[in-house]
């Protein structure tokens, strides 16, 4: 199994990534806060607030080598106003994560891809919220000490 310290330094890249974020010519919003704390969509009182969590690892052998591809979830919640499309801040809060990640792809020398997979959208289910989730695959190489 991938060490837990390389997972981290991942977890810890995305998120200075999207810390990094800044409302200008490149970018729709400012994030008001990152976290990697679990939160519900009713606690967040800063928006945007993206929320970066570890998710699934799968592992492939070839001998002594091991291409790990290790999903991150990032939960990116944004308030609801009157009058203003659900779908441009769901698309804005994407297409800033997106360009932000896409810019080094090897999380820091971290990784040697990163890859946004899956977006789902809450379509306006959850009051007051604007809400996506962004599924990013994100592989790195380790050795296989044991075999």
């Amino acid at each position: 199994m991938a060490q837990d310290v390389e997972r981290n330094n991942i977890l810890e890249n995305v998120k200075t990534t999207l810390e990094e974020i800044r409302e200008g010519d490149t970018y729709n919003y400012t994030p008001a806060k990152v976290t990697r704390e679990p939160l519900s969509f009713d606690a967040v009182e800063f928006f945007p607030t993206y929320v970066v969590l570890d998710g699934p690892e799968d592992f492939e052998y070839y001998g002594k080598r091991v291409v790990n591809s290790f999903m991150v979830l990032i939960r990116c919640i944004h308030k609801a106003e009157r009058g203003f499309d659900y779908s441009t801040k769901i698309n804005n809060m994407i297409k800033d994560i997106r360009h932000a990640l896409v810019q080094d792809v090897e999380r820091g020398g971290y990784a040697s891809n990163t890859e946004i997979i899956h977006v789902e959208t809450d379509e306006g289910w959850i009051p007051d919220r604007v809400t996506c989730e962004i599924t990013v695959r994100i592989q790195y190489l380790t050795l296989e000490v044991y075999r």
